[in-house]
């Protein structure tokens, strides 16, 4: 079982067995399955999947599916997102060795998504800081 927290730091734990894998198929349309490499490439739609594998913890918190999607920021997702995918490995891996190797390639593959976009964040921050620190100079120039 792997965890994340949410904005509020809460801990959300997430538990794939396939009743909860068949729920997912059956609402969103989503076959991890029998296609994991078929996760969700957007926000919205992980969302969606997140909160079906949580609803009964969420439902616990009363909340709703849109007071949950207001507890998570950029960082909760894209920790939640490296949860799902490590559970989802972990729930093939003593069944499906092929399975196991495409969900961890497709882990690999966000983990470089995301280290790309550190970089690209750091350096628009650089150029940022850099264009300021210039309109800031000629400014006490002038």
């Amino acid at each position: 079982m792997k965890s994340f927290k949410d904005k509020n730091q809460h801990s959300w734990a997430i538990t794939l067995d396939v009743g909860t894998l068949m729920t997912i198929k059956q609402e969103l349309e989503i076959d991890l399955l029998d296609k994991p490499g078929d996760f969700p490439t957007t926000v919205c739609d992980f969302v969606n999947m997140l909160w079906v594998t949580l609803r009964d913890q969420i439902t616990a918190q009363g909340l709703d599916e849109m007071g949950f999607a207001k507890c998570l920021d950029g960082d909760s997702v894209s920790e939640a997102s490296d949860a799902f995918v490590e559970e989802l490995a972990n729930f093939f891996l003593p069944m499906d060795a092929a399975k196991a190797k495409v969900i961890q390639g497709m882990w690999d593959q966000i983990k470089q998504m995301k280290n790309l976009e550190e970089k690209q964040v750091d350096n628009l921050l650089g150029v940022v800081s850099t264009g300021l620190a210039g309109s800031l100079a000629s400014t006490s120039q002038n």
